[in-house]
């Protein structure tokens, strides 16, 4: 969303909820809108990197806003096993962890003892059709792996949970979401989001489901 119609969703939100609010920015005309609108409130920005190890000068401007005005950064690494990054899982992990601590050590040279977490967008390709494929297997296998890397290091983390392939509310859907947010839970993350009704690797959600 651009920034005035970001700004109109934020200014509802904050003025029907007194619950801290989670931001996902990609410019700094969106972090100087929600740190305007925001009041007395806290927010949760999350900022991602992108695979292979970018930094986009819009999301690390987002970052230092952000962390400069006190408030929770998630530094999200992504992903796209086979991809933007290698087919194999521990490579993919470790090259999603580098641009993560890249983010993480930055909130901290602007803000030192800011608060923050670790965030993860992380899918295998299909490598016939070169679909992202967010409810399988390898998916669920990433999930465990990151919450292993973020409690050696004593991070907080989040991951998303119930998305599928599937686009449709059927049996592929249930399976697939089911697995997905068994993994969430095992791996033992702080936050789950995305956590109820993803469809077709999360562009559209179903009620239903």
């Amino acid at each position: 969303a651009d920034g005035e119609s970001m700004g109109e969703a934020l200014a509802e939100a904050l003025q029907l909820s007194s619950k801290p609010m989670m931001v996902w920015l990609q410019n700094e005309a969106q972090a100087d809108v929600v740190l305007a609108l925001k009041g007395d409130a806290k927010l949760l920005a999350q900022v991602r990197a992108k695979a292979p190890l970018l930094w986009e000068e819009a999301a690390l401007g987002c970052l230092m806003k952000m962390a400069a005005a006190g408030q929770t950064v998630m530094v999200t690494g992504q992903a796209l096993a086979g991809a933007s990054s290698p087919a194999d899982m521990a490579a993919s992990l470790a090259m999603m962890q580098a641009g993560i601590f890249a983010g993480l050590g930055l909130t901290q040279l602007v803000q030192e003892g800011s608060a923050h977490l670790a965030g993860q967008y992380v899918q295998a390709i299909d490598m016939r059709s070169g679909a992202p494929m967010a409810g399988n297997a390898e998916a669920s296998l990433m999930r465990l792996g990151f919450g292993e890397l973020c409690r050696h290091a004593g991070l907080f983390f989040a991951v998303s949970g119930a998305l599928s392939s599937a686009k449709t509310s059927d049996a592929q859907a249930g399976f697939e979401a089911a697995h997905l947010m068994q993994a969430a839970i095992d791996c033992g993350a702080h936050i789950i989001f995305d956590a109820a009704g993803g469809l077709e690797n999360g562009d559209c959600f179903s009620f239903s489901k």
